[in-house]
């Protein structure tokens, strides 16, 4: 009984590490050459009561993904209120790959 739970256990963690080569080669067979930069934009809008959880899932999703690029997620302030302004100014200084722009620095990062 205790053989046949290993087993099972041990087909199930090679079946996981399977997947987890396959995707890892398909994003390495997938990505272009030139293509190194990552823009990941969180449009905020008022009293938003999940913007820690939104900020820091962006960010836990983009080390996963990290391919040795550049990567940057942009909070985008399409006004909010000061309590969620608070919120995201501290936690993007807990990354370094964060910022909070409202929408004239957001447009001025593309002149």
């Amino acid at each position: 009984m205790l053989r046949t739970v290993c087993d099972i256990v041990c087909v199930f963690l090679l079946i996981i590490g399977l997947v987890e080569v396959i995707r890892y080669a398909i994003l390495k067979i997938m990505t272009v050459k030139d293509d190194s930069n990552e823009l990941l934009v969180l449009p905020i809008y008022g009293h938003n009561e999940e913007a820690e959880f939104l900020l820091r899932s962006a960010a836990t999703k983009l080390r996963w993904n990290d391919l040795n690029n550049e990567k940057l997620i942009v909070c985008l302030d399409c006004g909010m209120d000061e309590e969620t302004k608070h919120i995201c100014n501290t936690i993007s200084l807990e990354y370094d790959f964060m910022r909070v722009y409202n929408m004239n620095e957001f447009e001025a990062m593309f002149k």
